[in-house]
């Protein structure tokens, strides 16, 4: 069902504002995430965008950490169809409301292998955005097991949960693979495949994390 779920974006060439692209929340803090996209002349190819974080509720303030200056037109086996995949990188305990003028650029990946699309470098209604929240650690490494969670004043829910005296990783069975599922490997995901003339070549693509609207319509 949440696969079928859209923000819209209308592109605009003069007078950008912001719209939002997506929410999420995080360490019980529910946040939306909003952006402007600035195109080169006579067309809707992006050359830079702005991006911007509003905490809604919540005692714990995210912020960006960093936008991902490519955008790159890929398959997604959830859509059946190819997208523009936009990372952007969140961090807890950080007041980063905003980056500006951000580099954009575009790269096709495979676009012949999994349907007979032509590659693109327009915003367009004929394909959605993925937007991909990437969460970092607010730890500044790895958590060991034995980790004394009594001597830490925050634990970063995205990445670790409380339980008791111990500290445990966030992981969850995907019953669709009954896999374990990580929420922070990233939905870019990759195959071998062989095609006619029998060399051996990687081909890439992406699934959704479950429940969230990230995709985006322009129009």
């Amino acid at each position: 069902m949440h696969e079928t779920l859209r923000s819209s974006f209308k592109l605009q060439k003069e007078n950008a504002e912001w719209q939002r692209i997506t929410s999420d929340s995080a360490n019980n803090t529910f946040f939306s995430i909003y952006a402007k996209f600035y195109f080169k002349e006579d067309s809707f190819t992006p050359n830079s965008c702005d991006v911007k974080i509003q905490n809604y509720t919540g005692s714990i303030t995210y912020g960006i950490s960093n936008v991902a200056s490519e955008i790159k037109f890929i398959y997604d086996k959830d859509i059946k169809d190819y997208v523009f995949f936009f990372t952007i990188k969140l961090k807890p305990l950080f007041a980063n409301d905003e980056m500006t003028n951000i580099s954009l650029e575009f790269k096709n990946l495979n676009h012949k292998h999994y349907k007979n699309t032509e590659p693109t470098s327009n915003f367009s209604s004929n394909h959605l955005m993925f937007v991909h929240l990437e969460y970092e650690n607010h730890h500044k490494e790895e958590l060991p097991i034995e980790t004394n969670i009594n001597d830490l004043n925050f634990i970063d829910q995205n990445h670790y949960l409380r339980d008791g005296d111990e500290i445990r990783g966030v992981s969850y069975i995907d019953y669709s693979t009954n896999n374990l599922y990580d929420p922070h490997d990233s939905p870019v995901k990759t195959e071998l495949i062989i095609p006619v003339n029998g060399v051996k070549e990687t081909v890439f693509y992406v699934t959704s994390r479950p429940c969230r609207d990230i995709y985006v319509r322009f129009f």
